[in-house]
């Protein structure tokens, strides 16, 4: 990452020489940005666990980006993103740094560490919301996770930052297509887990997970403007080879899982005051290991959102996951949850979250240690057995700053 930097310094350094002279190009230029997230949260649950009850948390990010403009219309520049959240300070503080270009002609392509198109092609209720995001933020930091449980709202691994090719073409009548390539998510852009089943079946606390290479993305978008409505639409899906090697680069594999094959279709509507979005997505049974009838997730969100005024917004949104967990039926997720945001100044928002949330999932499936021991570890069995059926209420006051 230090290198892609360094390289796009030498490649402005070239570049705005060649500028200097001509009005229709822009020597590079440094510009930073980012945000700051302040919140305290109290969660009533049935499930409690041995943390807090009561927090209060920080998170942000810097984003550094350096970027010109040559005489013949070519965008070029470099991107890094530094994370700033405390909870994920034995991670990797570069989350994003890749080099980038882009024309009005022929589209903009980004290699390095960057989301794939699968991430950067879709809209959701999600993007509605305010807060944290409800389902689609950091809610599972929050509440004792369900064994089995997963509510993520989204097709991406779960870090999908690992080096890769990125590529937009230009919007044409409304569509544009994208394409992202990964080699290998193995570095960056794994499955996050905190436990692995050992060769006798005991559970471990390396960090060892399901990854893909030949990690390839696509997607298809439209936008349209109506008389005070703008439509979009999105696509995307994923193909990949699955792995369940070791973390550290062992040849031997405790378990196969089967290839990666996902897809999920949104929309984001904005009607006047109104926002809504909306998505469905299938993972498929991706990385669930062969020789089980397991699956992974699939599931819906919907958001609708309103404009009270230029600083106020009210929205509220509910996802539903579900998931087959051997012959013992499904693990499921409902989570309601309703946000308001607050512009004091620009730059400064203040604002309130509730999720009310439901967890379930087989008893047989949540307890058993054989079918876990079995299986060479679910990629959502990365708890503990007494994490049983879970529900209750998460409250959520903030502050955001954005610069």
């Amino acid at each position: 990452k230090g290198a892609v930097l360094a390289s796009v310094s030498l490649l402005a350094l070239e570049a705005s020489a060649k500028v200097k002279n001509n009005t229709e190009g822009s020597a590079p230029t440094l510009s930073f940005g980012g945000s700051l997230t302040a919140s305290a949260i109290g969660v009533k649950q049935k499930q409690r666990y041995n943390g807090p009850q009561q927090t209060v948390q920080s998170k942000g990010n810097l984003v550094v980006n350096v970027s010109g403009k040559a005489n013949n219309g070519l965008g070029y520049g470099g991107l890094a993103v530094l994370e700033f959240d405390r909870a994920k300070a034995n991670h990797d503080r570069i989350s994003e740094a890749y080099v980038f270009m882009n024309h009005d002609r022929f589209g903009n392509i980004k290699i390095g560490d960057a989301e794939g198109t699968e991430k950067l092609m879709m809209y959701s209720g999600g993007d509605v919301l305010g807060g944290l995001g409800g389902a689609s933020g950091d809610l599972n930091k929050m509440i004792t996770m369900t064994r089995g449980v997963d509510f993520t709202t989204n097709i991406a691994a779960s870090n999908d930052t690992a080096p890769k090719i990125v590529y937009a073409s230009p919007t044409v009548h409304g569509f544009q297509v994208g394409l992202s390539y990964t080699p290998n998510t193995r570095y960056y852009g794994r499955f996050n887990t905190n436990r692995t089943i050992s060769g006798n079946g005991s559970i471990s606390s390396t960090a060892s997970s399901p990854y893909s290479t030949n990690h390839l993305a696509g997607g298809l978008s439209y936008n349209r403007a109506f008389t005070n409505t703008n439509l979009g639409l999105y696509l995307v899906g994923v193909t990949g080879k699955g792995h369940g090697a070791h973390e550290n680069g062992q040849s031997n594999t405790l378990f196969k899982v089967k290839n990666v094959n996902a897809w999920q279709v949104g929309t984001l509507v904005d009607y006047k005051n109104f926002q809504l979005g909306a998505s469905y997505f299938d993972k498929g049974n991706s990385l669930i290991k062969q020789g089980t009838n397991w699956s992974n997730t699939h599931g819906v969100d919907v958001a609708i959102g309103y404009d009270f005024a230029q600083n106020a917004n009210a929205a509220i949104g509910y996802t539903h996951t579900e998931r087959k967990v051997s012959n013992n039926g499904k693990a499921k997720a409902d989570i309601l949850t309703a946000t308001v945001d607050y512009a004091l100044v620009p730059g400064l928002v203040v604002f309130g979250e509730f999720d009310n949330f439901r967890l379930r999932a087989p008893d047989a499936y949540v307890t058993s240690t054989t079918d876990v021991a079995s299986t060479g570890a679910d990629i959502y069995a990365n708890v503990p057995t007494t994490n049983g059926n879970n529900n209750g209420q998460a409250f959520i006051v903030g502050t955001k700053v954005r610069f």
